[in-house]
């Protein structure tokens, strides 16, 4: 079992950019028993920063749930921030990890971004090209559809629990 030192903060340092994704993301998981350690949040913001290639999502979620865990209230802003991430999986992670905070500052955003989340695939869509552009506009329309669909299906139920649990109040889609 680790020990939160900053001796051991130091030799997981290096871990966090492992080129193997899986030993870096148990690193990062490990950081979340180091609250007491001071400049971890920052540490895993930065290497969070560092590994938004989407390639790397494996290791933003277990930063993601290390800052959930921490809890310090200066990662916030990031995780607000990353709430809107295009890695759906990631984002998830984040709605989950605010639930964390009990900061009630997190629910306009969230609010706000489910009203993104909670549409009807395509609505929103911009008006069909004429001639030959039908063709590109109907792959458009497909893409978006599908991302708003996945959008829809990994966010929808994290944030009605999250913001049910952060204000105490029931929410309906």
């Amino acid at each position: 079992s680790l020990h939160p030192h900053p001796r051991t903060a130091n030799v997981l340092v290096p871990v966090l950019g492992d080129s193997d994704e899986a030993v870096a993301a148990e690193a990062a998981r490990a950081f979340a028993k180091f609250g007491s350690v001071k400049g971890v949040s920052g540490l895993l913001i930065s290497h969070f920063n560092a590994a938004c290639n989407r390639r790397k999502s494996r290791l933003r979620i277990a930063i993601v749930q290390s800052l959930g865990e921490l809890r310090d209230p200066g990662s916030l802003p990031h995780l607000h921030k990353s709430l809107r991430d295009l890695d759906f999986e990631v984002a998830r992670e984040v709605v989950r990890a605010l639930v964390l905070f009990r900061s009630r500052e997190s629910v306009p955003l969230l609010i706000s971004y489910l009203q993104i989340v909670d549409h009807e695939p395509g609505r929103r869509l911009r008006r069909g090209l004429q001639g030959d552009g039908e063709t590109a506009d109907a792959l458009l329309r497909t893409d978006v559809t599908v991302e708003q669909r996945r959008r829809n299906e990994l966010l929808l139920e994290p944030m009605i629990e999250t913001l049910s649990r952060l204000t105490g109040q029931g929410y309906v889609t």
